[in-house]
């Protein structure tokens, strides 16, 4: 039978056998623990950058960033604005030219050439004070003042009038017909009515005897010349 101190000494060498394997126990743990760890940092940016990804899918950013590099959109539209108002600008001096150069032109055209054009009263009237303006202040106020008339009407129809007044058309003698065709139809009635139709049978008998009649009684109530004007836009298409 062993003694106390034999007995000691055995359950000395016991616990010492048995304390290796915790103490591995632990080692191992550590090294689990340790390789998460090292797994979850090395996936932190990963799951950084797609979340990143996902927000910018989401609500995109108006400044796109490519490197260095800005990219600002809104930069290209003033751009395209600024074109914009540029072309506005250039049209609107355009237009004020022709109508500049038209008010020149008309003021140099004789009283029955003027006459001719068939322009309405107050153009008349204020390119034939014009004329009678030496150059000056009121020169140049009266032809401003033409301009502004001006802008209510076609000012290249009224340069092709011109033109044709001055026999700078292929078809100068064309107005001279028209011109007659609509004094006689005013003045004889029915009589240059047949005659006309009987040229040229395609023209709406119809309108044509309703348009004279208007033209009529337009001139015997001495209103303005809206209906002489219209006769004469019928018989300019019907009209070869």
């Amino acid at each position: 039978m062993a003694s106390p101190k034999e007995r000691d000494s055995q359950a000395t060498r016991g616990s010492g056998r048995g304390a290796p394997p915790r103490r591995a126990a632990r080692r191992s743990s550590a090294r689990v623990n340790s390789g998460k760890a090292r797994h979850s940092s090395a996936c932190a940016p990963k799951c950084t950058l797609a979340s990143r990804g996902t927000n910018a899918s989401r609500s995109p950013p108006r400044v796109l960033h490519s490197g260095t590099i800005v990219i600002d959109h809104r930069e290209e539209e003033e751009e395209d604005t600024r074109k914009t108002r540029s072309e506005l600008r250039a049209e609107r001096k355009a237009v004020q030219a022709g109508l500049d150069a038209l008010t020149v032109r008309l003021g140099k055209l004789s009283p029955r050439i003027l006459s001719a054009l068939d322009l309405d009263e107050d153009i008349v009237e204020a390119v034939t004070t014009l004329a009678k303006i030496p150059h000056g202040s009121g020169y140049a106020r009266q032809r401003r003042l033409i301009a502004r008339t001006l802008r209510d009407y076609d000012i290249e129809a009224i340069d092709r009038r011109v033109d044709i007044a001055l026999g700078k058309h292929v078809f100068s003698a064309r107005p001279g017909k028209l011109e007659r065709w609509r004094t006689r139809l005013v003045e004889e009635g029915d009589s240059a009515l047949a005659e006309l139709l009987e040229e040229h049978p395609a023209i709406d008998r119809q309108r044509l005897r309703q348009a004279v009649r208007a033209a009529v009684t337009e001139q015997k109530k001495g209103t303005t010349r809206k209906r002489w004007k219209a006769l004469h836009e019928m018989l300019s298409k019907a009209l070869p």
